[in-house]
């Protein structure tokens, strides 16, 4: 799928994306500020936000912990909240995340009121590191909305071996990129940079989206 055939102009946004970051890194990591600039040149709103207890490790430069789900979900969900009541113009909303970000939406997707059209999550924690028995399957089939995961087919959190054992519902748009590992990097042999696969990874999610609305 072309680049050229899906951009749209970044003076009309087809859509809002509130986009949140990992366990790990925040919202200035490398990852996160490409996708979110290639998903902004494809027309899509993002919104990005740090994580209470990210935005306190970064202030006293200590790392900490992720905090508990529910306390996750809550600084999500006010972030959500602030966008829909600040924007000026109304538009499909969809929220989503990388890696922890991504099972955060999913679970704010499936409890909220907000009129959410989808989610998307790339590299979606389908269970812990060396964790395939602690399964967070749940969280993702339990929302009823339109849902795209990009995963790395080698993603140590769910490759694509695993996840085809799984009887994922309709709702659900699998889409792997080859060789890949949980930050959507290929190996060398798959002859994708890394570059190329977060390309590939905005693509498909503009004609999600596109899709969607």
């Amino acid at each position: 799928m072309s680049q050229d055939n899906l951009s749209v102009s970044q003076n009309e946004p087809i859509a809002d994306f509130v986009f949140a970051h990992g366990a790990g890194a925040g919202k200035d990591s490398d990852f996160m500020q490409q996708m979110a600039e290639l998903l902004e040149k494809r027309g899509i709103k993002v919104h990005l936000f740090n994580f209470e207890y990210m935005a306190q490790a970064l202030l006293n430069k200590k790392r900490r912990p992720p905090s508990k789900m529910p306390i996750l979900c809550d600084d999500f969900k006010k972030v959500v909240q602030d966008v829909v009541d600040n924007r000026e113009v109304p538009r499909p909303l969809f929220i989503g995340g990388k890696s922890m970000g991504s099972r955060v939406a999913c679970e704010v997707a499936s409890k909220e009121a907000f009129s959410i059209s989808g989610t998307i999550a790339y590299g979606y924690p389908f269970h812990p590191p060396k964790k395939p028995e602690k399964s967070r399957l749940e969280t993702l089939t339990q929302q009823t909305q339109p849902c795209l995961v990009v995963q790395g087919e080698s993603d140590a959190l769910g490759s694509q071996s695993e996840i085809q054992e799984f009887d994922l519902p309709d709702n659900i748009r699998m889409h792997f990129i080859s060789t890949a590992n949980h930050d959507l990097k290929p190996l060398k042999r798959s002859g994708l940079s890394h570059d190329e696969s977060l390309t590939m990874s905005a693509d498909e999610t503009l004609a999600f989206i596109k899709e969607v609305i």
